[in-house]
């Protein structure tokens, strides 16, 4: 497959494993460099603190809207990558006109609490910066089972079935980048929807 994704030749395994648990870990689907590339060139984006229930307390940080979306939107439209996550996860159509992306960037006290997503089809999450204490939290949790994640490596995930959060990172140490760990993640949606615009990414639904 040409461009920055790789598959690897076990697509069909990635399809049944897809089918039977709603999720599926796709290690190295970005080289590490690439996937460091593209951490560094968004780190200059706007960073909006994210309270899941009031401004009690910072849980993550997050980035967005049309600036990200002019960066590396149009790498996530490509036809062939589409057909692969359609072929994985069995939708019909993924429409790239109803795709949302954002960044969270995480530092040591970060989390996310368990919950279902309130919309979209599937969810990609890409690994930019790996954890530098990954034994000191901050792990991705689907359905309850750890998801560790190092840079490049990816979760094609039923975010709206499936119960999910990131642990608290409890360990001190930061990057580069001044944060302890960095995603990407890419909300999609089989066909046209009623309703104009989707949900922001922040909406979550306990449970």
């Amino acid at each position: 497959m040409e461009g920055p994704f790789r598959f690897g030749p076990a697509v069909e395994r990635l399809r049944s494993l897809y089918r039977q648990q709603g999720w599926v870990r796709l290690a190295g689907l970005l080289s590490p460099a690439l996937a460091a590339a593209w951490e560094q060139c968004s780190r200059d984006l706007p960073l909006r603190p994210v309270h899941v229930d009031g401004p009690g307390g910072e849980l993550w940080l997050e980035q967005g809207g049309p600036a990200l979306q002019a960066r590396l939107g149009r790498t996530f439209a490509d036809p062939a990558l589409r057909q692969r996550l359609e072929w994985i996860s069995g939708l019909e159509h993924l429409d790239p006109r109803l795709d949302q992306l954002w960044i969270n960037r995480y530092r040591p006290g970060n989390r996310v609490p368990t919950h279902r997503d309130v919309d979209g089809d599937t969810q990609l999450l890409l690994c930019l910066q790996g954890l530098p204490q990954p034994e000191r939290g901050g792990d991705l949790v689907v359905e309850g089972q750890p998801v560790p994640l190092s840079s490049g490596d990816a979760v094609l995930f039923a975010a709206s079935r499936l119960r999910h959060g990131t642990r608290r990172i409890e360990g001190s140490q930061l990057s580069a980048s001044g944060f302890s760990r960095v995603v990407l993640v890419l909300r999609l949606f089989a066909g046209p929807r009623d309703g104009g615009e989707g949900a922001s990414p922040q909406r979550l639904e306990s449970g």
